[in-house]
């Protein structure tokens, strides 16, 4: 209903007029023929009860068919990082001045210089003398050159109007337009989203998918649809973590969490010592696994597995490299080159191994080999 009309007039329309009954869940598509340009609406919803008929407490939602607009400037388009306006001249004129610039910096600008509407876009305007629509997406330049970053949530002034015979447009002849672009940081799934102006066209965004699953595989696919449904694109996952024999498996998919802290790289390092005290050295075999997911947007995933065997040492042997439990693993072979492998019979962790060395023999390396062998069919 019209926002003019009462809640009493809703209300009456409940009792006796012509409204929708829905069980369960509906939804409700309203046809743009439905409802009027720059009008408010509101929208009622109530649960009817059959013994005694009578209806719960109605809730509402406000429903704005508000387009922004003046009588020549009319907001075509607003995004995140991008807007369109079109302008159409007034009847009999033959030519028109308009610029858009952040509200900020027009207000920056007059308070150095002074001036209003009119006599900025009497200085600082563009001619134009035909009906034009106007995009601008991520940055643009004025007509002074100067440079304009469009971030969201950020706030424009268009202005425009007739130009007279001198060149100038008239006090009484301005137009102008406020707006904002889109709020940025809400996404339509199910994971929260951070978003961090750095000054500059883009931004840093930070997803964090909740790892639910109980395999590499599956969390890998967790990560990879996630990104892959806020970004709209082919998207590449991986999870991983180091399995022990003697431990059944453990850490596994806790790895990062394994002390109960995400991150900890010394406290699962001591627990993993702790766990595995008792352990002789024939029995101490373990493997870091990986599985690596490619997703595409239709849905269609493809998962692979690699592995690097190995074992656990007695105690820390740090190096120059690695991280989390390279310290403490040692693995079977270390690399030759990028590509070759030979037996590591000196007995170095993946923290003593240099970059080249690990990389030949990485669990994620392994990975991604085989999803790289197996992509093409997958895509055909």
């Amino acid at each position: 209903m019209p926002a003019a009309e009462t809640i009493a007039d809703a209300e009456a329309l409940f009792e006796r007029g012509p409204v929708r009954y829905f069980e369960g869940e509906k939804t409700v598509k309203v046809d743009l023929n439905d409802l009027a340009g720059d009008t408010e609406y509101n929208l009622y919803v109530a649960v009817r009860n059959i013994n005694p008929l009578v209806y719960s407490d109605l809730a509402s939602e406000v429903i704005d068919t508000h387009v922004p607009y003046t009588e020549m400037i009319t907001l075509e388009s607003v995004g995140l990082t991008s807007f369109s306006y079109h302008i159409m001249k007034p009847e009999g004129v033959t030519k028109y001045k308009h610029v858009c610039l952040s509200k900020s910096d027009y207000d920056y600008i007059v308070s150095l210089i002074g001036g209003s509407l009119h006599s900025y876009v009497s200085a600082f305007g563009a001619e134009a003398t035909e009906d034009q629509t106007y995009n601008f997406d991520t940055t643009f330049f004025d007509i002074v050159d100067f440079r304009q970053d469009i971030y969201s949530d950020m706030e424009f002034i268009i202005i425009a109007g007739e130009v007279d015979e001198n060149g100038q447009v008239a006090e009484s002849a301005v137009k102008s337009l406020l707006f904002k672009t889109k709020k940025a940081g809400v996404a339509p799934y199910d994971f929260d989203v951070s978003v961090d102006n750095i000054g500059s066209m883009t931004a840093d965004i930070t997803i964090e998918p909740e790892e639910t699953g109980t395999t590499f595989a599956e969390n890998a696919l967790i990560k990879a649809e996630t990104i892959c449904k806020a970004c709209g694109l082919p998207t590449i996952a991986d999870d991983s973590g180091l399995c022990v024999e003697a431990l059944g498996g453990a850490p596994g998919v806790y790895s990062a969490r394994y002390c109960g802290r995400h991150g900890d790289d010394e406290a699962n390092n001591d627990k993993l010592l702790d766990a595995m005290q008792a352990v002789p050295a024939g029995q101490r075999g373990a493997k870091f696994v990986s599985a690596v997911c490619f997703i595409l947007p239709d849905g269609r995933h493809l998962t692979c597995m690699g592995e690097c065997p190995g074992s656990i040492a007695f105690e820390r042997l740090c190096g120059d490299y690695g991280f989390g439990y390279d310290p403490l693993f040692i693995p079977t072979d270390c690399g030759v080159g990028k590509h070759d492998k030979r037996p590591n019979t000196e007995g170095r962790s993946y923290a003593q191994l240099t970059p080249d060395e690990k990389d030949a023999i990485s669990h994620r390396g392994n990975a991604l080999a085989e999803l790289e062998k197996e992509l093409p069919d997958f895509l055909k």
